[in-house]
């Protein structure tokens, strides 16, 4: 409970606070609840001080009523004589009566509509005009002027006086108990500065009774070994810690009993002071209860007083108001039988106008619709004849012609911008057919991919094309082109093959000059160094080589006839879609009341609906359903179900749809061109991955896009929807705007979040040497001869050092070893050891021991050939346990592997020799089947035979 001192310290800052602000209600209860709290603080909790709704109540209550928000709050006269405040002019009270209006009864009645009823108080507190007297807040005053209102006024005029005489003295009092109580308190602050003031007389301290404080003989002895020097020493020093602490605990008593002298001096000196100070404290608790009392008396007198003006301006307000009604009544009656006759005479008047309208309004209409079936049959047209069109309409109109097409920004890309799109489209149109298949990307993934140092992800899409490609080139080489097929099985080896295919392409004509002399830069340097340029003019020759694979072909003839049934299939949903567009339109009508009513649904109406859904849910041998239903749950339960379906229908053809528009962007065989507009200009969109922009090719061969939300909405005005192109195109445009627009923004998003482009590129010396690594190929050729490896250790073949348990060592060191003539070195002993188990190969040169018959023909021959030209694969079956067919093709294969400064020709050259030597590990494996077959079916006979004796029984 708020004690009452506090209440009343809040109750005086808020009147303080208020007394003069001008401002609203809000502003001056936000002020008067931080003055309480400010005044409460201390002598109330937190959460007992004046709420701002209290606040709001207190000022109703002490404060005079204001007319508008420019008038000041003014305090009323009994609290600013009690808070000693100063008095404020008011402003004069209005005493205009709002004016009545008029308003439909229940009853059919035209009733009058009445504003606040006038009141005057009789009971004036601030000594002015009776008559004049403010109302209680919120009502309006009025003048005394009336007998009636003075008779009404009367019988509450003596009780408004008696109790303003009250809630004034009561108020005096509570001053004058405050004023006592304030001047004790000063009293007593005054007295307790004399206290404080007051000097203690100097007194004489007793130390007669103090304790001794010295170590006794006895204690100071020393008993121990007087030979013991460190004994002794120890014994001192005890004495000296001992004498110090009892020094220190007789200083102590002494300072105690000083204090204490001091402070029995101190009170025989105030000894009368104190007695007049505790009498004064009585005083100044009796005076704080009289405060309290007299406060509380106030508060009451002025609550009554304001009970008594409340229902005094009650009763004058009720008896003005029966007045008004009956002055209302005789006016209402006069007026009722005007506004018969004027009615009368205006509704003839309507009636005869309305007519005159209504045959107009139907000429108009059948003008109208004479018009737009003659502008429908018209529409839409060929976009250059409605250019032309259009130019004479707006003539004839004196209006502007249509507005040219908005194509937005131009761009101007270059040819390498164009190969990368094209290289996009390509692996988005036909990536998942590629071994290995290849995801959809856009020009942003692949220039990360080119500026990468790893060629791990680039390697992907040169094997992916060139497994493709070099399909392309079977006529008198199928041999080679399967050998080339098993050497992309293995990372690394491209390089190599790339430069076999280009030269293969050359002899044909079908690679340019400039993509040739790239790719035949590779026996100077790495691919790793190739510039992102470089890198993009090869591919974008890969890709092109791809279109005439059968592989590619054959795809493309598939996707042909599935877009041809996609196509039927769009017509067949397209008659769907119009025949539910048709009686969308006939139930729209039905459709627009059935949402109305389940919008508008009262709670009482929902209640009853989910009682009933409830039951439903019920077992039946639970509760006995009602068959009949009320005719409002039926209405609602029916609406809702109409609305459903109709939703329901509506999801499925747009699913449908979306459906479709997926499987057509799925089984397209080129980039989805959006439309047309007028000049010819081709609008795409996710072309190459790339769905930021909406691209534009126009018919000179430049390029322009839309990048923006509102450059999407200036071009879609400007198409002129009347022309065949520009209707499909907006058509196209408006089903993915949706796509676009989340497109736009996504694309906006990434470009301020993106990171900065890598710098590799400009650091040649470390890109070089990166690349020279060739970490691919080299981990490409160890996979290869690993596998070389395990095929003769299974082959039972010493390894080069002799024993079959030097593979494993030498298969560590191979893994170890980085240096390209070690993995030289390597492969030969691989090979040396495949052809000591193998037949050797035929000779077709004489030669002498040095064999130099055979380097000086292949000497002749590589001086105008490639190495791997001359040791192309036959198509000829190859004997099953021969490595090499000829001496000669195992000696250039030899050279070519051991003048190689490439770890990429290292990488083929393994595959080579693994691809050559799959028909003799086949060969060998079944020798080893058959062997095995014969022991076990010995070891059968052997066990069946050891089961009779000599004469042929068992035994």
């Amino acid at each position: 409970m708020v004690h009452a001192n506090a209440r009343g310290a809040m109750h005086e800052a808020v009147v303080r606070a208020v007394h003069g602000f001008k401002g609203g209600m809000a502003a001056a209860a936000a002020a008067g609840r931080d003055a309480a709290a400010r005044a409460a603080k201390g002598l109330a909790r937190d959460e007992d001080v004046m709420s701002v709704k209290e606040v709001v109540a207190y000022l109703n209550m002490v404060m005079f009523p204001r007319q508008s928000e420019e008038d000041v709050f003014c305090a009323r006269p009994g609290f600013v004589m009690m808070y000693d405040l100063t008095p404020l002019k008011r402003a004069a009270p209005t005493t205009k009566k709002p004016p009545a209006s008029k308003f439909e009864g229940d009853n059919g009645r035209v009733k009058v509509d009445r504003g606040p009823s006038a009141s005057a108080s009789g009971a004036s507190t601030d000594g002015g005009d009776r008559s004049a007297a403010p109302a209680p807040s919120g009502a309006v005053t009025a003048p005394r002027a009336t007998a009636t209102s003075g008779a009404t006024i009367s019988p509450h005029m003596e009780k408004l006086e008696l109790a303003l005489q009250e809630t004034m003295d009561s108020a005096l009092l509570a001053e004058e108990a405050q004023s006592k109580l304030e001047a004790l308190l000063a009293k007593e602050q005054k007295l307790q500065s004399e206290l404080a003031a007051t000097k203690v007389p100097q007194v004489k301290l007793d130390f007669s009774d103090m304790p001794s404080f010295e170590l006794d003989a006895e204690a100071r002895e020393y008993k121990g070994d007087p030979d013991d020097r460190r004994e002794i020493l120890a014994h001192r020093k005890r004495i000296e810690k001992e004498s110090d602490r009892l020094a220190v605990a007789k200083e102590k008593w002494i300072a105690g009993r000083r204090k204490e002298a001091k402070q029995a001096a101190k009170v025989q000196a105030n000894a009368t002071r104190n007695v007049k100070l505790s009498a004064l404290r009585g005083e100044i608790a009796q005076a704080k209860k009289a405060v309290q009392q007299t406060f509380s008396v106030a508060t009451s007198h002025a609550k009554k007083l304001e009970r008594l003006r409340s229902r005094a301006t009650a009763a004058q307000q009720h008896e003005a108001e029966l007045a008004s009604r009956k002055r209302e009544a005789e006016a209402y009656r006069a007026q009722q039988q005007q506004e018969r006759a004027a009615k009368k005479s205006k509704i003839q008047l309507e009636r005869e106008a309305q007519k005159l309208q209504d045959a107009e309004r139907k000429l108009k209409e059948a003008e109208q619709r004479a018009k737009v079936r003659a502008e429908a049959a018209r529409y839409p047209m060929d976009d250059n004849e409605l250019v032309a069109y259009d130019a004479a309409q707006a003539k004839e109109q004196n209006r502007d012609p249509w507005p040219a097409v908005a194509n937005g920004t131009a761009w101007k890309p270059s040819a390498v911008d164009v190969s990368q799109m094209q290289i996009c489209e390509f692996f988005s149109t036909f990536g998942r057919i590629l071994k290995p298949s290849v995801d959809e990307f856009g020009v942003e993934y692949l220039n990360t991919i080119l500026d990468d140092s790893d060629l791990t992800k680039l390697s992907k899409l040169y094997v992916s094309l060139l497994r493709v490609a070099v399909t392309t080139t079977t006529y008198g080489i199928e041999a080679l082109v399967k050998t080339w097929s098993d050497a992309l099985e293995f990372s690394g080896t491209f390089p190599e093959i790339m430069k076999q295919f280009a030269k293969e392409k050359s002899r044909v004509g079908q690679i340019d000059a400039v993509t040739l002399s790239t790719i035949n830069a590779l026996t100077e340097k790495r691919i790793g160094m190739f510039t992102p340029e470089e890198h993009t003019r090869v591919l974008d020759w890969l890709c092109g080589e791809c279109f005439e694979a059968p592989e590619v072909n054959k795809e493309v003839n598939r996707r042909v006839k599935a877009l041809e049934d996609l196509s039927k299939e769009k017509e067949s949903d397209k008659a769907i879609e119009n025949a539910f567009e048709k009686e969308y339109k006939k139930l729209a009508p039905q459709l627009r009341d059935a949402n109305a009513l389940v919008k508008n649904a009262s709670d009482e109406l929902i209640q009853k609906v989910q009682a009933h859904e409830a039951l439903i849910t019920l077992p039946q041998s639970d509760v006995e359903v009602p068959t009949e239903l009320q005719s409002d749950v039926r209405a609602f339960l029916e609406a809702r179900s109409l609305l459903k379906e109709t939703e329901a229908k509506k999801n499925e053809i747009a699913a449908q749809a979306a459906k479709r528009r997926r499987q057509f962007q799925e089984e397209r065989i080129r980039s989805n061109c959006l439309g047309q507009d007028r000049n010819g200009t081709k609008y795409y969109w996710n072309l190459s991955y790339s769905s930021g922009a909406l691209l534009a090719i126009h018919v000179d061969g430049t390029w322009s896009k839309l990048t923006t939300e509102q450059q999407l909405r200036e071009w879609s005005k400007s198409l002129n929807t009347k022309g065949i192109r520009e209707h499909r195109l907006h058509k196209n445009v408006a089903e993915i705007r949706a796509e676009l627009v989340a497109a736009f923004r996504q694309a906006e998003l990434e470009a301020m979040n993106a990171f900065p482009k890598s710098s590799q590129r400009t650091k040649v010396e470390r890109w070089n040497e990166i690349a020279a690594r060739e970490t691919l190929s080299m981990e490409g050729a160890k996979r290869i001869i690993q596998l070389l490896m395990a095929d003769v250790v299974n082959c039972e073949v010493s390894a080069p050092d002799g024993t079959m348990s030097g593979w494993r060592i030498w298969g560590r060191e191979l893994e170890k070893t980085t240096e390209l003539t070690e993995m030289i070195r390597y492969l030969m002993q691989i090979e040396e050891a495949m052809v000591e188990m193998c037949d050797l190969p035929r000779d077709v040169t004489a030669k002498d021991a040095n064999g130099s018959a055979i380097n000086a023909s292949n000497e002749r021959l590589m001086a105008s050939h490639e190495w791997w030209e001359l040791i192309i694969p036959s198509d000829e079956k190859k004997a099953g346990k021969r490595l090499w067919r000829t001496n000669q093709e195992r000696a250039i294969w030899q050279e070519a592997m051991s003048t190689s400064d490439t770890y990429a020709r290292i990488a083929y050259g393994a595959a080579m020799l693994e691809s050559y030597s799959r028909p003799l590990f086949e060969f060998l494996e079944n020798i080893k089947k058959r062997a095995k077959r014969e022991s076990s079916r010995f070891a059968d006979y052997t066990s069946y035979d050891d089961g009779y004796d000599s004469y042929g029984q068992r035994t």
